[in-house]
């Protein structure tokens, strides 16, 4: 009874949950495997991990198109700054709700985007950055870390970033791929 009961608790430790990652930015690097390609964003510390990533893809696995909303300023951003709270918070934090595209951003916020243009703008902000934000899908098997930075069918919010920079300007990213849609669906 005890050996089934650790095997359910350590599956369900294991599963993802939908959050926030916030701290600041160490390095970040291009990882092309089969058929994930991402920016793979190493953090500087993260309180409860030895180390701890973020992971943007920057080409979806179906090879359909990769959409990509940039806002700057506190004003375009004022819907998620809620989200954003404590500076001094660094970590990682689950969410019941979060970021939504869906009556926030509409599709001709969104310009179709090639993967290294992508990277090119996500490598620019991350070189800026003092702060990152990151909302997405928190992993703790096969590593600790963040992914579906992008927008996420069935869950409770979808993925994006938004850097705080040295001049205390926000800038956020928001992205989608042409086999989803803003409101869900396909």
């Amino acid at each position: 009874m005890f050996v089934v009961f650790l095997s359910l608790l350590i599956a369900v430790q294991a599963r993802d949950y939908y959050g926030r990652a916030f701290g600041s930015v160490a390095s970040w690097n291009r990882v092309d495997k089969g058929e994930s390609h991402h920016l793979e964003v190493s953090f500087n510390s993260m309180p409860g991990y030895s180390s701890f990533t973020a992971n943007i893809d920057i080409e979806s696995r179906s090879g359909s198109g990769l959409y990509v909303s940039s806002l700057t300023g506190s004003g375009s951003l004022a819907k998620i700054l809620p989200l954003i709270t404590g500076l001094n918070n660094t970590g990682v934090k689950s969410l019941s709700s979060g970021v939504t595209y869906c009556g926030w951003l509409q599709q001709g916020q969104f310009t179709q985007m090639s993967e290294s243009s992508y990277v090119r703008m996500l490598e620019s902000m991350l070189g800026r950055s003092k702060y990152v934000f990151f909302f997405g899908q928190v992993y703790t098997d096969n590593g600790n870390g963040i992914h579906d930075i992008h927008r996420i069918d069935n869950s409770p919010g979808d993925g994006g970033l938004v850097i705080l920079d040295g001049s205390g300007h926000y800038s956020g990213v928001f992205a989608y791929f042409a086999d989803q849609s803003i409101c869900g669906g396909k």
